[in-house]
């Protein structure tokens, strides 16, 4: 299957898209339908703490599972950028605050930049 990958600011955002086994099913995005305990495991310990060492080491396991087991083989990157203005408004991502991608075309990015934004008075 060939399709567009979208992720985010860590690699945590492409795994639990992709790797998830709650995101299996219909309009979901585990396409290949991944269900694996350790990889569920691996996702939960990463989006429960704020510790970058303890999330480091879940992605680092994520990426082990991934490695062993080839679940999908990606083909291609795509970059993911966007483009913005602080004339009006202040607080989109950038290299200092990179708390999303910033594309606003990638949910749940888009919405995330909408609430971080403060007008510019």
């Amino acid at each position: 299957m060939f399709c567009g990958m979208v992720g985010g600011p860590t690699p945590y955002y492409l795994y639990n898209q992709y790797l998830n086994s709650n995101q299996i099913g219909q309009g979901k995005f585990n396409f290949v339908a991944w269900n694996d305990p350790k990889t569920d495991q691996y996702l939960t310990q990463y989006a429960s703490t704020t510790d970058a060492a303890a999330q480091k080491q879940a992605i680092m396991s994520i990426e082990q599972v991934f490695v062993q087991n080839q679940p999908f083989i990606p083909l291609w990157t795509g970059a993911d950028y966007d483009e913005y203005s602080t004339a009006h408004f202040t607080g989109w991502p950038d290299q200092n605050n990179p708390y999303s991608s910033g594309s606003p075309n990638t949910a749940p990015d888009y919405e995330q930049v909408i609430l971080h934004l403060q007008p510019v008075s």
